[in-house]
């Protein structure tokens, strides 16, 4: 692994086994009443990447109340951080580098975005962890790192704050669709195995015959979920804003675990299938989200 340090606008590389630094070797840089930063969220670019600390800003304005929390701009992100990572790498996102705009924008606690910074930027590679409990989320791992204990960061969750734009072009698309619906989200890099145990899954739940809205690109009908009674594919939806308010309306939304159901999980209940072996080895690099019920592969070998 890489680990990022950012000074004046320029990255440094260094190689590491693990990002990040154990609980009993932290030594904070600064003092516990620090009271402005700028936090560069993530060092990498997808939705879920981004989506996982967005209760960030939240929690650091509990303990800071006059604390400034700034957010690179995409340009700022473009130029300075996407370079560091080989084509295709970042994400597969045609322009990965605005994802953070579609996790952050509305978001209250965020006071503004830049476009340089010439002093250390405390990304999220500036963690500290607890080896011992893989359930510590990446944004208590964060607040650690600015002196906040794993207790008192009371939002672990991500948040979506939606405008009324964003909320009327949703209803408008919910009302063809009236009642209460499930939702399953795919995507064409599942596999066979995947699709099987997420199909278990639901017929588990016992919610097989109920009405499921879906997310897929592909012909759901060549899929073992065309038994499901599916009422209507979301794809047809450009804005993916408008797509995360629609799932957010739904019972349930199931699928693997991906940025797209992780981003509403703090909204509704989200069901995810892990993309490792073994479940805790997805929650030991900090992807655990406390709202999430998780579904174990294990369960279905």
């Amino acid at each position: 692994m890489v680990f990022f340090r950012i000074i004046n606008d320029t990255i440094l590389h260094q190689n590491v086994k693990k990002l990040g630094i154990p609980k009993e070797q932290f030594i904070s840089p600064y003092p516990s009443n620090f009271d402005g930063f700028i936090f560069l969220t993530r060092c990498c670019f997808s939705i879920g990447d981004w989506g996982i600390i967005s209760g960030l800003p939240y929690a650091l304005k509990q303990l800071y109340p006059n604390c400034k929390v700034f957010l690179p701009n995409t340009d700022w992100i473009h130029k300075i951080i996407y370079p560091a990572f080989a084509p295709g790498e970042a994400s597969h996102w045609e322009k990965a580098w605005e994802n953070s705009d579609l996790v952050f924008k509305n978001n209250p606690y965020i006071d503004g975005y830049v476009d340089n910074w010439y002093t250390e930027v405390y990304h999220d590679h500036f963690r500290v962890y607890d080896s011992n409990n893989p359930k510590i989320t990446l944004t208590q791992q964060m607040c650690k790192f600015h002196h906040i204990p794993y207790d008192k960061c009371t939002d672990l969750i991500p948040k979506l704050y939606f405008d009324q734009d964003e909320e009327i072009k949703g209803n408008l698309y919910l009302s063809k669709f009236p009642g209460e619906f499930n939702f399953l989200h795919l995507s064409d890099r599942y596999t066979e195995k995947d699709n099987n145990i997420l199909l278990s899954y639901i017929k588990e739940m016992g919610i097989e015959k109920t009405p499921f809205m879906i997310y897929y690109k592909g012909d759901i009908n060549q899929t073992p979920f065309n038994q499901l009674n599916i009422i209507n594919n979301i794809n047809d939806i450009i804005d993916p804003r408008v797509q995360f308010y629609v799932k957010s309306k739904a019972k349930n939304v199931i699928g693997v675990q991906t940025g797209a159901t992780d981003v509403i999980s703090g909204l509704t209940q989200v069901h995810s299938l892990h993309h490792s072996t073994n479940l805790e080895d997805t929650w030991a690099v900090g992807n655990f989200i406390p709202t999430i019920k998780y579904i174990n592969r294990k369960d279905y070998e």
